[in-house]
């Protein structure tokens, strides 16, 4: 392995193009500004919304790309994913869609099995459009399996995870998270040191299998808007306080929770899609909420979940 490559993808245009805004036709007549202009990336969520609609084709590049750089013999260790397809297309992420029958999955797992780094979020990912459901099973198939395969490398130390713009909203506000626990429960990453997941859903085994299969030398653990969809956090927390509580006390690890909700924690409240940073850092946790951080990271003895469970209904 004499190689190392990173990759990121992205979509975003180039602020060069705010001079032609008011009058496209302009850009036309200047020959640089035009060439720049076709070899500039498109957002993928303009083409996606396109009147009668349109094959995201760009997307296939999220698996032929490492595939290919794979079978070059590169060895990949970090992919940034900041554009994804986010209302339709999910198929484009198949490699190898010719053969239906045979798709090539496994390329893409073998191009990503050298992973140390791997964050899904962030540029066009951050808007978030209209969604009334969640896209099918048949749908969802393809981006469980897309993650999967990226996320099979038992060499990943840093994940980030970011699913906001899936979550089921009205505009307004946001509801439903992302249903990613078949995916989460399947990994086993005893190298890892940094995770952060945000805006999901799972249930309880889901959860407890995830928390099970982290490496033990954590240094950053960061539950963000994670919605449990049935069952209980009290065994999860367990699982976490084993694996950092201690390194917690020794200032070798950080851990974060915010949002939590579903079992123990109820409902939740929904939250304004557009919600400032400000908003964020001053928002206080509920009590109960609190104290499981308290609990996993060592600082308190009793798991807050295994008590009388009733008291906490109005915290």
């Amino acid at each position: 392995m004499t190689h190392c490559c990173s990759l990121r993808f992205v979509d975003g245009m180039d602020n060069y193009l705010r001079p032609y805004m008011n009058d496209p036709t302009i850009l036309l007549n200047n020959l640089k500004g035009f060439s720049r202009f076709m070899a500039s990336p498109q957002n993928w969520s303009a083409i996606e919304e396109l009147q009668g609609g349109a094959e995201l084709v760009p997307a296939k590049i999220l698996s032929e790309l490492p595939t290919a750089i794979n079978k070059a013999g590169t060895t990949l260790r970090e992919i940034h994913i900041s554009c994804f397809p986010l209302l339709t297309n999910y198929s484009m992420l198949c490699p190898d869609r010719q053969d239906k029958l045979n798709p090539a999955w496994a390329d893409l797992h073998a191009a990503c099995r050298h992973l140390e780094r791997f964050e899904l979020g962030g540029g066009s990912m951050h808007n978030l459009p209209i969604r009334y459901n969640h896209p099918l099973a048949g749908e969802r198939l393809f981006i469980d399996k897309y993650l999967s395969a990226i996320l099979s490398g038992q060499s990943l130390e840093s994940v980030d995870l970011n699913f906001w713009a899936f979550a089921v909203n009205d505009r307004d506000n946001r509801k439903d998270r992302f249903p990613i626990g078949l995916v989460l429960g399947a990994m086993n990453w005893p190298r890892i040191k940094r995770v952060i997941i945000v805006d999901i859903s799972l249930n309880q085994g889901e959860l407890e299998e995830f928390c099970n299969r982290l490496g033990s030398g954590l240094e950053v653990i960061f539950l963000y808007s994670i919605q449990l969809l049935s069952g209980s956090w009290a065994g999860a927390l367990d699982i976490l306080r084993e694996k950092v509580s201690s390194r917690y006390l020794e200032m070798k690890c950080k851990i974060h929770f915010r949002e939590l909700f579903g079992g123990e924690f109820g409902k939740g409240t929904q939250k304004k899609k557009n919600r400032e940073l400000c908003e964020f850092l001053v928002d206080k946790e509920p009590l109960i909420v609190t104290l499981s951080k308290q609990y996993v990271s060592g600082e308190v003895a009793e798991n807050p979940l295994k008590g009388d469970r009733g008291r906490w209904d109005e915290l």
